[in-house]
């Protein structure tokens, strides 16, 4: 069964990205996704001279999904959550290759289990696709197919240009590798050529097309503070009341390697010496675990944090989601460590001579050194060791369950923006003109235009196309007076902080003869209007 774990895993991570798909709405990152991907091949390449091309392939793809089945919230959403089933699947096939299939197991369904990827497996974005192309890398590294290995870090570049830091991450994997002898100078030299490979077809491109680009458009990024890093840490984790189970679970697999003595077994017959190269083998195996996935959990979002500290502020963590999978394979590592361990313990207890705990089959290893069957010399990798291991997931599943349930509520994704829509949708007239202020509240009206269909757009402007921009810029109030002709009810759709003035556009809406007669409060700071005249 060299499988069931990844398939197990995939099939975690499918059933909580399936798991109402559609019951949160978009906010405003989707709602450009959706609008942007119904343009034309030409209209996109066009955009991304102006903005946003670091996400110019993944817009490429949705328009191609959406050429296929249609633009909707599903066809939109699948993408990432076919991408999230085989990330969890290709973290169980790299645990299960370098330690046990067991703790690839944990790992794959520990990533799976986590409420912030639920969240992005759910959302017309990339990250899950970058995610999915990092752990590929990293499949294809530990399996040494270097022409997939560049293919696969080349479209996470392509797909968003953060991925690069995951290139630097698998750099040090590299050198590690070679500096604990687990690679020789030609295994080295192919895995570097690779990677820079990777860097020139994927990273290299999108950073000369994405050159000049504003930076308002990350402008609102806070600096990085203590708290930040404590938030990663903990959405690593599952949730708050599991953090320091977690880390310590994490902390065990990479220490475990340490305590191991460098020899073990009795020297005597044939068999006992198989089983100490067997041990040997084991531990390099898991020291190349380590390798990989201590850096690739710890150098993308530390030197993102580093970068937003002394430049622009640039760091959030869906930007790196990729590093929550060196998280979990530690986790996993860790996990079955644990496990392993009990039953050497219990062993003892039983007045037995304990197995290995380093020496585990690939399927979660038989302990016990020598002898026949043992009920308790085979708790640690029978079917005792793998419900005790999915016991332990299922406490960090069961402790995020709350934060599960949050980001499938209708403002779940952190926008009301369908909240917004359905509220004119349930109360429009055909006739009535819609104003939105700024112009960027319009994000619910391209996430949901069935909802704004029996309305007017009062000044529309040039549309993002014909701007070649992501949104129409703000439009003069002026020229809100001459189209409010023919208009009694106008419906106003705004978003505020608490600082912001009164919109010059109330006064002229005054001084027309309209008065507000009720207001929807979808938000803290957004609100719906109907204005009467």
């Amino acid at each position: 069964m060299r499988w069931a774990g990844p398939v197990a895993s995939g099939l975690v991570a499918s059933a909580f990205g399936l798991w109402r798909l559609t019951g949160a709405g978009m906010w405003r990152d989707e709602a450009v996704t959706y609008y942007v991907a119904q343009r034309s091949v030409s209209q996109l390449w066009r955009l991304t001279g102006h903005v946003d091309a670091v996400h110019g392939c993944y817009y490429l793809l949705i328009h191609l999904v959406f050429a296929v089945f249609g633009p909707s919230v599903p066809a939109l959403r699948l993408p990432s959550v076919l991408a999230g089933a085989g990330t969890a699947a290709l973290i169980a096939a790299v645990g299960g290759r370098l330690a046990t299939r067991r703790a690839g197991l944990f790992a794959g369904v520990f990533w799976a289990v986590l409420p912030q990827v639920s969240r992005y497996l759910q959302e017309g974005r990339s990250y899950a696709l970058v995610s999915l192309c990092t752990v590929a890398g990293a499949y294809f590294l530990v399996r040494r197919r270097w022409a997939a290995f560049a293919l696969a870090l080349a479209l996470a570049c392509a797909l968003n240009l953060l991925a690069v830091l995951g290139l630097a991450a698998f750099g040090v994997t590299i050198l590690l590798r070679r500096l604990q002898r687990d690679a020789d100078r030609r295994a080295t030299v192919r895995a570097v050529s690779a990677l820079t490979a990777a860097a020139l077809a994927g990273a290299v491109p999108v950073a000369l097309r994405s050159r000049g680009e504003r930076a308002a458009m990350i402008s609102w990024i806070p600096r990085p503070t203590p708290r930040t890093c404590v938030h990663l840490v903990t959405m690593m984790s599952g949730s708050r009341r599991v953090v320091l189970p977690v880390l310590l679970v994490a902390a065990v697999g990479c220490l475990s390697l340490l305590a191991r003595p460098a020899r073990e077994g009795v020297r005597g017959d044939r068999d006992d010496r198989h089983r100490e190269r067997d041990g040997r083998d084991h531990r390099g195996r898991e020291r190349q675990l380590v390798a990989l996935a201590l850096p690739l959990a710890v150098l993308p979002p530390s030197l993102l944090v580093g970068y937003s500290l002394i430049a622009a502020p640039a760091f959030m963590p869906r930007y790196v989601l990729y590093a929550f999978a060196g998280a979990a394979l530690l986790t996993g590592l860790g996990l079955d460590t644990l496990v392993r361990a009990t039953g050497v313990l219990l062993e003892r207890a039983a007045g037995r001579r304990p197995g290995r705990i380093g020496s585990a089959g690939a399927d979660g290893g038989r302990a016990g050194a020598g002898g026949g069957p043992h009920r308790v010399a085979r708790w640690a990798g029978g079917s005792p060791g793998l419900v005790a291991g999915c016991a332990a997931l299922a406490v960090v599943a069961a402790s995020g369950w709350h934060a599960q349930l949050t980001i499938r509520r209708a403002d779940g994704h952190g926008d009301p923006l369908l909240r917004m829509a359905r509220v004119v949708q349930d109360n429009a007239k055909p006739g009535d003109g819609v104003l939105f202020l700024p112009a960027e509240s319009r994000y619910a009206e391209l996430a949901y235009p069935g909802c704004f269909r029996r309305t007017t757009d009062l000044v529309p402007g040039a549309t993002p196309a014909q701007a070649a921009g992501l949104v129409v810029d703000d439009y003069p109030p002026a020229e809100l007076a001459a189209r409010l002709s023919g208009h009694r009810r106008v419906w106003v759709v705004r978003s505020y902080s608490a600082s912001d003035d009164e919109p010059d556009s109330y006064a002229l809406l005054r001084a027309d003869g309209y008065h507000r007669t009720r207001s929807w409060a979808v938000w803290t700071t957004r609100v719906v209007q109907l204005w009467v005249e």
